[in-house]
């Protein structure tokens, strides 16, 4: 029930995303060096940089594939100029990352790794699972509104988990269990103040937006904005605990 061209996007963003996930590899020793905070900033700068563009191209008509394609050009091309950038002796770390990946070296990174896999494969079915069983019952208009208002209530989770992200990696060099819970206890009041400001703002905002932004959709009840705020409360919260304990 894909409209026309649907399966051109569907292949282009596969495509892209592969291409995305190929250049984060590359800066991951970047990531080993200590320079997480430089990754973060090319993330947000891609990012930024994506929604003025976007803005511009939909607004003079542009297409959905073009869109797709020009929002992954920004996220790729933030990572690539912060791989340009950074002083690292990349003849050193090529020969590992182009080594062959053996099957016990791809069992151990399952084993050591688990209960992350675990989370973020729960974070993918929450998402797109989800999205593409709702367009299956539903139709897809109801799951694209259904994505929608999943990525509103991210706004809350991944807002409450970065803004404690650095706090939390103080728990590791904690030199005893009372300041590492001392520590653990501060990085959670961190979630705690950064989320709640945005709850306050889906609470409040979320359904003059949504009649902004979808015109013509009447059938949302008037307690979404709650809801999202809530759920959103709780993603936050639930991976500031699995971040911590996988720490």
């Amino acid at each position: 029930q894909l409209p026309q061209g649907g399966d051109l996007v569907m292949a282009s963003t596969l495509g892209m995303v592969s291409l995305f996930m190929l250049s984060t590899l590359l800066t991951e020793p970047i990531a080993a060096a200590g320079a997480i905070s430089t990754l973060k900033k090319a993330n947000t700068l891609g990012a930024t940089l994506a929604i003025p563009l976007l803005a511009a191209w939909v607004f003079w008509g542009g297409n959905v594939l073009g869109a797709l394609i020009l929002y992954f050009l920004c996220l790729i091309g933030a990572n690539l100029w912060i791989i340009a950038a950074a002083p690292v002796p990349w003849k050193k770390w090529l020969p590992h990352l182009l080594r062959p990946c053996s099957a016990g070296d791809l069992w151990k990174t399952i084993h050591q790794g688990g209960w992350f896999y675990i989370t973020t494969l729960a974070l993918v079915t929450k998402t797109h699972a989800l999205s593409f069983l709702v367009a299956w019952v539903l139709g897809p208009t109801a799951a694209g509104v259904f994505y929608i208002l999943l990525r509103i209530s991210e706004a809350v989770a991944v807002l409450g988990t970065t803004a404690s992200e650095t706090n939390l990696a103080a728990l590791a060099t904690a030199p005893s269990l009372e300041e590492q819970q001392r520590r653990f206890r501060q990085s959670y009041l961190y979630t705690a103040l950064f989320s709640l400001h945005s709850c306050i703002g889906l609470a409040l905002l979320t359904r003059p937006f949504l009649n902004l932004w979808l015109k013509g959709l009447e059938d949302l009840p008037g307690f979404i904005g709650l809801a999202l705020a809530v759920f959103g409360l709780g993603g936050a919260f639930s991976r500031k605990v699995v971040n911590s304990a996988m720490g």
